[in-house]
């Protein structure tokens, strides 16, 4: 098959939203069930802005072609997630027919609309990911952009699918109050290549950088800085546990994507006197990411909304046991017992921390189960398989 791929950020810039990654996992495992993928995506490249890519052209990586079309503003879009990249809109209509099939991935662009009436247009089957983007609430950034998005095109756009792919049955139910037909979608992952993890740097390289000390209690949460993440929530719960646990460290690993919410942390953060127990490392990528993985004791992610957050499931395959919100989409935390699911509410996220923290066998017992979870549910192989029935389904 010939498969296009769309999405708004791509690799490197990884640091833009986790669609990123599973894109870029997905194409590599397609293309080796033999498919030919391209992506379409935009220069968005924040996480590396050293980096100069070769815009509007094709690229070669990892056995696929990508091309980046370039934004006419990159702030815009890595603030507002607004891609608007000219030379996209005139590509698209003269290679839309040399793809049997389009996927598309986040919904939000004008790229995605003007690409869905094309493909309609020529009849070609387009498959749609949000990637926890459907879901509107007054936590899941801004609400008012989305609702005008689906008055002018956007409820077209999901109801045009050929099929509609939900990472969770909770996005799933997303979709439903949306007016999209069960019988249209289908659950399906995102995953990761668990091969990319099974050497990890040693515990004190990340340690020593951040001056860690050996006993200290790692806590780490590794995403973007936005509101609806919920981390004023995890710093909050470090005071009540501040008492009896002296050496627990908030590790908070990330781009800024919110000015206004940083500086909202770092009054808590202030204002709670937590200054010794917070740190700020910035973006994580490449090696350095995993050096935190692997220095950490607990994976912590209190979101008020998520897809399948695929830094999750990478904690979970590195063996760390996780603390995540009930809204932090993966399930399967229960079924595994990979470590503890938890209310948006202090006391909740206190006595979640406190079951772990209580003893290191605890700890062991959720990260190895967070590990088995990862390997057997959230490989790249597994969803790639899935994925691939139902382009076979138009295909």
């Amino acid at each position: 098959m010939k498969i296009l791929q769309l999405v708004p950020y791509f690799y490197p810039a990884l640091s833009v939203g986790g669609s990123a990654t599973a894109v870029y996992s997905l194409s590599g495992e397609l293309v080796k069930r033999g498919h030919k993928v391209t992506v379409y995506t935009t220069d968005v490249n924040h996480s590396m802005p050293e980096k100069k890519m070769l815009v509007n052209k094709r690229v070669r990586i990892g056995g696929f072609d990508v091309y980046y079309f370039r934004n006419i503003s990159n702030s815009l879009a890595f603030r507002n997630h607004i891609f608007f990249p000219p030379y996209f809109f005139t590509e698209i209509i003269r290679h839309i027919t040399d793809f049997d099939i389009v996927h598309m991935h986040e919904i939000y662009t004008l790229m995605h609309l003007w690409t869905a009436f094309l493909a309609r247009k020529q009849g070609i089957p387009y498959i749609l990911t949000g990637h926890g983007t459907a879901v509107l609430g007054e936590k899941e950034g801004n609400m008012g952009r989305k609702k005008l998005f689906y008055s002018f095109g956007g409820k077209k756009l999901l109801l045009g699918a050929s099929r509609i792919v939900a990472l969770t049955e909770k996005e799933k139910r997303s979709y439903l109050k949306l007016g999209v037909e069960e019988k249209n979608i289908r659950v399906i992952p995102n995953g990761i290549n668990p091969e990319l993890f099974h050497k990890l740097p040693k515990k004190e390289v990340f340690r020593n950088k951040m001056r860690l000390v050996k006993d200290d209690c790692v806590i780490l949460y590794l995403g973007r800085l936005h509101a609806k993440k919920g981390i004023e929530l995890l710093i909050k719960s470090l005071k009540l546990l501040k008492n009896e646990h002296l050496l627990v460290k908030l590790v908070i690993a990330g781009p800024v994507e919110q000015e206004d919410y940083l500086k909202r942390l770092k009054t808590i953060i202030e204002k709670e006197g937590l200054s010794q127990n917070v740190i700020f490392t910035g973006n994580l990528t490449g090696k350095e990411k995993m050096e935190a993985y692997s220095s950490a004791d607990i994976f912590a992610l209190t979101s008020y909304s998520e897809g399948l957050p695929v830094s999750v499931l990478e904690a979970a395959v590195c063996g760390l046991p996780l603390l995540l919100s009930e809204n932090s989409g993966v399930p399967m935390i229960e079924k595994y017992n990979a470590g503890v699911l938890v209310k948006n509410d202090l006391d909740s996220i206190v006595k979640g921390l406190e079951r772990i923290l209580k003893k290191d066998n605890f700890r062991r017992y959720y990260g190895d189960n967070a590990k088995k979870m990862a390997q057997k549910e959230y490989s790249i192989s597994r969803t790639a398989f899935m994925i691939e029935k139902v382009y076979k389904e138009f295909v």
